[in-house]
């Protein structure tokens, strides 16, 4: 069954931590061992029992009193172990996704929902629990008392073996009867619970536009609907539960009687006594509990496949952009840049930069207009390496930007993008960090470029202010300023403004295009629509169907 491929991913990471997962299979094999032991001095204790040799009891009794402690002991260690590499291994995975996702950025936000991504991270990473704590170690003790239950049956008598045998087989079968169903069911209500989780954060972010356009009614009646779709998979899979039980069930029953059956026929024969067959029945479900926890495993597992399966296809994602891995952070680079007959489109058919070609020289500010979707941003995204153009070059200080490293690369570029993002963490902390050594006072210099600090200083709290989830407690040319500052603060030697000043008032606006001059030796793009934000810049480019219009 091709689904069991994904499992290859779940096996891989164990070699990580090998070394406990084999102490963890070790414990295992310990624990069921000792678990046989305690129905098995149970027996031998009723048979003394019965046959009077009470000299005996003492003796025994304290020994199954100790196997029973043991045996809760060695359990309890076998779960810590197993779980304590599940923990290890949901880190790893979790690290790993978060990789997959940044080497494949922003490629992989644009075509995917945050609240999707948020779902593989954290619920579906979460669900391999289930298999590195529940599975693995079931699995053992399951296989290995069973088969001592069994060999030490034949001894007393084969049929009664032969039982034990046929009614495992069906317990560890019945969950694999089920399992393109469940699979499927299961794949579905992973999916729905993205989509779920994806509604409820796009609900919540935009809460002040549904607000402002009495649009309530309609998004609650979306998050009923969505629901409900994953309420009907989530039935469906009720269904299927119940039904595994019920087949749990029979088979249990079918062994009860087919024991009871042969334990009369037995009797009748002479062969044992009514007492024993009572000991038997009485026996036989405990022998079997195992494997009834093995298909209560199995009803689980469709869903471990399902969240392997969504990880797998995150971790599978080749990265955006390959970079170099030589070392280059001694290289000296002019910030001189050149696009050479550029093409770029982010979907076939449609080209948004088309043969563009241009220069800045080091230390000249230019500007980029243009109508909307015209390109200026894609030049931005492909200047900083978030994509890498279809055709031509681009080149910082005359050196292709393909053979940088992706630390030279970004230590040259400071952006503050037209689509902002600021941390729930105060002002400080924001600037910050584009320089996580930056002191107090470089933090305030940047701010006060960026026509920032007269507000800052002026709130409660002042640059200790915490601003909400992406600034929500500030306004709009607040948070660009907050942007610009901390663009400014890292201080590389290319500054890339695109639309940073668009929410500004034409006061800041222009206090902020004369603070400008202060850094000297830059070269810097500003992406704007007013022509107020570029009648400082040394030239004008104009865009028009992704080329420059002359």
């Amino acid at each position: 069954m091709n689904k069991f491929k994904e499992l290859k991913l779940l096996f891989s990471f164990v070699k990580e931590i090998k070394k406990e997962f084999i102490f963890a299979l070790f414990i295992s094999f310990i624990t069921a061992v000792i678990k046989f032991g305690v129905p098995a001095i149970t027996i031998f204790l009723v048979v003394l029992a019965l046959e009077g040799k009470v000299s005996f009891l003492t003796l025994f009794m304290i020994v199954l009193v100790f196997t029973i402690i043991l045996d809760a002991l060695f359990q309890y260690i076998d779960v810590y172990k197993f779980h304590h590499v599940a923990y290890l291994l949901i880190y790893k995975f979790r690290i790993k996704i978060y990789e997959a996702i940044e080497r494949n950025a922003p490629l992989v936000t644009r075509e995917n929902r945050t609240g999707q991504l948020n779902s593989i991270i954290m619920e579906d990473t979460e669900s391999l629990e289930i298999f590195y704590a529940h599975t693995v170690n079931v699995y053992i003790v399951a296989f290995i008392f069973t088969l001592m239950i069994i060999i030490a049956t034949c001894f007393f008598d084969w049929v009664f073996a032969c039982v034990i045998f046929f009614s495992a087989i069906l317990l560890f079968i019945i969950p694999f009867t089920l399992f393109n169903w469940g699979h499927k069911l299961d794949s579905n209500i992973r999916e729905y619970i993205g989509t779920t989780n994806a509604e409820a954060i796009d609900t919540i972010q935009g809460l002040r536009e549904i607000l402002s356009f009495n649009r309530e009614e309609f998004f609650i009646n979306k998050m009923k609907k969505d629901t409900i779709k994953l309420n009907k998979f989530e039935r469906k899979n009720g269904l299927r539960l119940g039904l595994q039980g019920v087949m749990i069930g029979l088979v249990m029953t079918f062994a009860i009687i087919a024991s009871i059956f042969y334990g009369y026929t037995q009797i009748l024969a002479n062969q044992i006594t009514p007492s024993m067959l009572l000991i038997i029945i009485f026996l036989l479900p405990q022998s079997l509990i195992p494997m009834m926890k093995l298909s209560d495993i199995g009803l689980e597992f469709t869903g471990v496949v399902a969240s392997a399966k969504r990880i797998n296809a995150l971790l599978v994602l080749p990265p955006n952009v390959e970079y170099t891995n030589k070392d280059d952070s001694e290289l000296k680079l002019s910030p001189s840049i050149e696009f050479k007959d550029v093409e770029f489109s982010y979907k076939k058919d449609r080209p948004v930069l088309n043969s563009l070609s241009f220069s800045v020289k080091e230390g000249e500010t230019i500007a980029l207009m243009g109508e909307s979707g015209a390109g200026k941003t894609t030049i931005a995204s492909l200047l900083i390496r978030f994509y890498d153009c279809t055709k031509g070059e681009v080149l910082i200080g005359g050196k292709n930007i393909k053979e940088l490293s992706e630390e030279k690369l970004r230590d040259t570029i400071s952006y503050a993008p037209q689509d902002l993002y600021l941390f729930n963490c105060s002002i400080k902390e924001n600037i910050r960090f584009a320089k996580i050594n930056a002191t107090d006072e470089e933090i305030e210099q940047a701010a006060k470029i960026a026509n920032a600090h007269e507000f800052i200083t002026a709130l409660p709290d002042g640059y200790d202010t915490v601003i909400g989830e992406r600034g929500l407690k500030l306004s709009g040319g607040e948070k660009q300023r907050i942007s610009i500052a901390r663009a400014i603060l890292k201080d590389s030697p290319i500054l890339i403004l695109d639309e940073a000043v668009s929410n500004l008032d034409s006061k800041s606006e222009e206090l902020f295009m004369q603070s400008l001059k202060q850094l000297e030796k830059k070269t810097i793009i500003i992406i704007a629509h007013r022509e107020s934000t570029v009648k400082n810049a040394d030239r004008i480019l104009n865009l028009e169907n992704g080329k420059i219009r002359m």
